[in-house]
């Protein structure tokens, strides 16, 4: 195969002759991929792509000095990882494969998009999100957490996959990478698809990514939120803390009222640890059962700003959430739930 392949690459007949080279690395699935799959190899055939193919291929180039179309050979790469279920190597694969498209191209006179990729939308690299965004759609609904305070209750209906998938897509590709990979980190430390051993649960290794998780989460709701503010006239939003975000957003005003005042929706940080977990054990469950959306709105976002500045600058493992797993759900349901409250107080897109 590497004989072949590096003997027949310099007969190219243009530069990055794309229907020419595609042929050439073709021949990596029907005689490495497919056969190694048939066999129970397909780890072997990852390797041999990733740390042999490859590198004797980009080596050649740089040899020869010609610049061959790799996207068929990074593409096919990407598939051996994708079947043996290494998800990161197949995300990078395919943002090789992207690149090639992109420099190609512009050699072609065709426009092309730069990494879009991450937005998940082909059919390939969308089948990797299934599992993720029905996750999401199952902790919005309250599956994962003994919280009520869900999609449901909030919003007013519950949240379905195909709903949620459409929503997604319209998500910049950068938020959607991320929102994604904090869903893929929170999945798997919550225990999905792992075996039924409960004495992990409190682990706390596995605690503290589930806490890492808690606050990225807390980090990406932030920023989707200064996005959107930026379309917002000169000096509405004065200043660039949370608590300014939230407070001078005019789609929160009525909240600002509920909650009484400013201070109170987005202020007067708890000051020990003790204080922290008792605050938001008690505005969860005071949103459980108020009995208007302004009510329920702003203790949800009190949550997310008091979850913000508890975990964005230092590991407190004082706080009960590093050791209570029930806990800790429930804060990740809510706040998720405190990024849909958000959506459909300013954009209204909320699914």
């Amino acid at each position: 195969m590497l004989r072949y392949v590096t003997e027949t690459l310099p007969d190219m007949p243009s530069p990055r002759d794309r229907e020419f080279c595609d042929k050439v690395f073709g021949s990596f699935t029907g005689n490495i991929l497919y056969p190694y799959a048939e066999s129970g190899l397909v780890s072997r055939a990852a390797d041999f792509g990733a740390n042999t193919l490859v590198p004797e291929v980009l080596a050649l180039e740089k040899s020869t000095g010609n610049e061959f179309h790799k996207g068929a050979l990074f593409y096919d790469t990407a598939l051996a990882f994708l079947a043996i279920g290494n998800e990161p190597k197949f995300e990078y694969s395919l943002a090789m494969a992207s690149e090639e498209d992109f420099t190609t191209n512009g050699v072609e006179g065709k426009p092309q998009n730069r990494g879009l990729h991450s937005l998940k939308t082909g059919p390939l690299s969308k089948q990797t999100i299934e599992d993720a965004v029905q996750f999401a759609a199952k902790l919005l609904n309250g599956n994962h957490s003994t919280s009520t305070v869900d999609y449901e209750l909030v919003i007013g209906h519950k949240v379905t996959t195909s709903k949620l998938d459409t929503w997604r897509t319209n998500l910049d590709p950068f938020h959607h990478a991320e929102l994604f990979r904090v869903l893929n980190e929170a999945n798997v430390f919550l225990g999905t698809g792992m075996p039924a051993y409960n004495a992990v649960k409190d682990n706390p290794y596995v605690m503290l990514r589930l806490v890492k998780a808690l606050a990225h989460l807390a980090q990406w709701i932030e920023s989707r939120l200064t996005d959107y503010q930026k379309s917002h006239p000169a000096g509405t939003i004065r200043g660039k803390t949370l608590s300014k975000k939230l407070e001078h957003e005019p789609g929160f005003s009525s909240l600002v009222s509920a909650a009484g005042s400013a201070q109170q929706f987005s202020g007067n940080n708890p000051n020990t640890a003790s204080d922290t977990d008792n605050e938001l054990k008690a505005l969860m469950s005071d949103a459980a059962t108020a009995t208007t959306d302004a009510d329920k709105h702003w203790r949800i976002l009190r949550v997310l700003y008091i979850v913000r500045n508890s975990t964005a600058h230092q590991i407190e493992d004082t706080l009960a959430f590093h050791t209570d797993h029930a806990y800790l759900t429930q804060l990740l349901q809510v706040i998720f739930v405190g990024s849909f409250v958000i959506e459909k107080l300013t954009t209204g897109n909320a699914p």
